[in-house]
């Protein structure tokens, strides 16, 4: 139904981009239309005023530059081309770089090369003011389009977000001890989903947090501890993981906040449902003394402890957010609990390889493009460079082959040339123009991806609609050259200079991944004493910003492989493999945000001090199968000789034992992750298709 709706509105909006300036004798309709195209392929089913004026604000950005170049290099084409491809390479690195709605980015580098008429100078501002206008007139359309036909509001999706994360959140709590591990992992992979469905929503909420009565603050409060709330069931998760369970035993504290846990996911999920507030319970605090326990094994204390904390600081955050809840739903005035300090999110994803790799390719489609066009002046002249240049974006180091999108525009090709010669010269009034347009469209969003219908509806570009009729099969045939030569473009650069091929890709991300966990694996366990200087931090920051993007770019191109080319490979067993290496860089992921907080504790400095350059060599030896958990457990035993002397060393000793049993998990994982990848036959990816 959804894709339905989007279909409708999209095909309107094309639609009316044509029909009222053939009304209003207005020209560069098309202009109008292949802005909306562009949105709908680029853009989500959510429009809004902000978000279309940030539009706006793009394409005049873009026309203020492009008329500038022009003014600056009048009658020096060579160096306003070069000013221009380094101007149009850098604002569409922006927008890959970008992790919000790129047509912002791609509009404004698109206006400044439509701006360019063929070199032309005469009436060049006229026909740049022309271009703006059409540009913005099709934002403008899409817009209103999107705000009264079955608008979309981020507000229902956002409670509908969190609403379902509780629940999914509930049940893989309660698949921990019932549940087989397949099952777990199942809906964990769910969860991890359905957090970054919710994470997506910061930032984009600002009208429908104002419209539910809260703040955009306090809806980043709220999505801050859904994901605490996420690390905290993954490090129960982990507990639990594997073939033998944690030692716990009898312990009155751990019946009790289990019921408890379970009674706070079905308030919160009721306070979603209801809007209003629900009963509190009394805050979690732990009395057991960990030396208590009669067992003389000191990795099962740790287990057993570890198992106690963490429910109780689930226990704590599920309260934590139901008081946010309650202080929002409240009919009287609530002061909101803030709990977390407040950054901003991570908008642009800085330094990623393979975005810096295709901002070099469209500099290079660029000028492969401009060098077309002085040569061989193709029709449509320097417009095969900016339809190129535009849809790089789409096509360099993504799924999306040229070389599928020259059959589909094969297809877009026989279909327009139907409607050309059969449908055309039938129409004779406004209303069934406008009705055959919407019908074009919607086919083309309708039965085609977002990202494949915009080459589908190109076939309408090459009818040359305007106000008056005009038939000329001679120049439709020489239009549908055009599109020939700028995907013919697209698909030599797919493959030139570099290497797109979805096992070649897969390989480089599966040993930048392993280079990035073994760098923040050093990092986690440095001496307590020493200092990093600049560059370290700077080379950690980096690698933390991509250890997730790695992980999620490995898991879309092993999807990508085609294993009838390579036999010995299994296609599930090496998507499992990715899954589980999604799920360790996640647990390195919320080591990695303990850490400051762990280092404060004594017990813990002392034990980096001695243990940490062991522990920092260990990832590079875990093939050799040497194994530090009886050394640690050796360690431990020393401790456990001395019976805490008061209640915050009793404490210290807790959170001791806590890390103790997470960072064995972590490496007891990750052991289990390099021994599956030996069974997987990578090497076969290696040779060639042929």
């Amino acid at each position: 139904m959804e894709k339905f709706k989007f279909a409708v509105k999209a095909a309107l909006s094309i639609a009316l981009a044509f029909l009222i300036p053939f009304s209003q004798g207005w020209n560069q309709a098309t202009t109008a239309a292949t802005t909306i195209m562009l949105i709908a392929a680029m853009g989500s089913l959510g429009d809004s005023v902000t978000k279309g004026l940030l539009r706006v604000i793009g394409t005049v950005i873009g026309a203020i530059i492009g008329m500038s170049l022009i003014a600056l290099f009048p009658q020096e084409r060579m160096l306003y081309l070069l000013f221009a491809s380094i101007i149009v390479t850098i604002i569409l690195y922006f927008a890959r770089a970008y992790q919000g709605d790129t047509t912002i980015f791609v509009l404004s580098g698109i206006t400044i090369m439509t701006l360019f008429q063929n070199g032309e100078v005469d009436n060049v501002f006229l026909y740049g003011i022309d271009k703006t206008f059409m540009t913005i007139f099709g934002i403008a359309v899409y817009t209103f389009v999107g705000l009264f036909l079955w608008p979309v509001h981020m507000k229902d999706q956002s409670a509908q977000h969190a609403k379902t994360l509780t629940r999914t959140q509930h049940t893989f709590y309660q698949s921990l001890q019932k549940e087989p591990a397949k099952e777990q992992q199942e809906i964990y992979n769910t969860l991890l989903q359905e957090e970054q469905q919710l994470q997506a929503t910061v930032g984009k909420t600002q009208n429908a947090a104002s419209e539910r009565g809260f703040s955009t603050h306090e809806w980043r409060e709220i999505v801050e501890s859904y994901r605490t709330i996420d690390e905290t069931l993954l490090r129960l998760y982990t507990l639990y993981e594997g073939t033998q369970a944690p030692y716990t035993p009898k312990i009155p504290q751990i019946e009790r906040l289990s019921l408890e846990v379970e009674s706070l996911f079905v308030r919160i999920e009721e306070a979603w449902s209801k809007q209003h507030p629900q009963p509190l319970p009394q805050a979690c605090q732990i009395e057991y003394d960990p030396l208590s326990l009669h067992t003389d094994d000191p990795l099962k204390i740790a287990a057993a402890t570890t198992t106690l904390q963490t429910l109780c600081e689930l226990h704590t955050h599920l309260r934590n957010l139901l008081k946010k809840l309650n202080a929002i739903h409240d009919p009287l005035p609530a002061s909101f609990p803030y709990e977390y300090r407040q950054t901003q999110d991570q908008r642009f994803l800085w330094g990623d390889i393979e975005h810096l790799k295709a901002t070099l390719v469209t500099f290079l489609i660029f000028w492969g493009g401009t060098l077309l066009w002085i040569y061989l002046n193709p029709p449509g002249g320097f417009m095969v460079v900016s339809l190129a240049v535009g849809l790089s974006v789409i096509t360099a180091f993504t799924p999306v082959k040229p070389s599928l999108l020259m059959l589909l525009f094969s297809f877009a090709f026989i279909f327009a040339a139907l409607m050309y010669v059969a449908v055309l010269p039938q129409l004779q009034y406004g209303w069934q123009l406008g009705i055959f347009l919407f019908v074009y469209a919607f086919i083309g969003f309708y039965f085609f991806t977002p990202e494949l219908s915009i080459f589908f509806l190109m076939g309408m570009l090459t009818l040359g609609l305007s106000d008056t009729p005009f038939y000329s099969f001679d120049i439709f045939l020489m239009t549908l050259l055009m599109f020939y030569a700028f995907l013919s473009l697209l698909l030599l650069f797919y493959y030139i200079p570099f290497s797109t091929r979805p096992e070649r890709l897969f390989l480089l991300l599966q040993e930048r991944l392993y280079t990035i966990m073994r760098k923040l694996t050093r990092t986690l366990y440095a001496h307590p004493q020493k200092k990093q200087h600049f560059l370290s931090r700077l080379a950690v920051q980096y690698y933390r910003s991509h250890l997730i993007s790695t992980v999620q770019k490995m898991k879309l191109w092993a999807e990508q492989i085609d294993e009838k080319y390579f036999s010995p490979l299994e296609k599930e067993a090496l998507l499992a493999w990715v899954l589980h290496a999604e799920r360790i860089a996640y647990r390195l992921e919320m080591l990695l945000r303990r850490e400051a907080k762990e280092r404060e504790n004594p017990m813990i400095q002392t034990l980096l001090q001695k243990n940490g350059t062991l522990l920092q060599d260990a990832f590079d030896r875990i093939d050799t199968k040497e194994s530090d958990p009886e050394q640690i457990s050796h360690m431990l035993q020393t401790l456990l000789h001395r019976s805490p002397s008061s209640p915050q060393e009793k404490h210290a000793y807790i959170e001791l034992f806590s890390y103790i049993t997470m960072h064995m998990r972590f490496w007891e994982s990750l052991t289990a992750w390099k021994q599956q990848k030996a069974h997987l036959n990578l090497h076969t990816l290696h040779e060639s298709r042929f």
